[in-house]
């Protein structure tokens, strides 16, 4: 298949405070295939970075938990 790649840019979202839903962000990809090799680079700021969570969740479900 190839190489695909995807560039999210700069989002900006506020992060809600004791919310236990948090944030979501949502992302489509234009093409079908596997994947392979996945390269997230955040950049957060937030006062208690020990509070929070990144997920990447496909839509079947499967989740994998990210650390930061």
């Amino acid at each position: 298949l190839g190489l695909i790649g995807v560039a999210i840019g700069r989002t900006r979202a506020a992060i809600p405070d004791n919310n236990t839903t948090g944030l979501t962000l949502t992302r489509n990809m234009e093409s079908e295939g596997f994947i392979t090799n996945v390269s997230i680079t955040p950049n957060i700021t937030h006062p208690r970075q020990g509070d929070l969570e990144i997920t990447l969740t496909h839509p079947d479900g499967t989740a994998v938990r990210l650390r930061i």
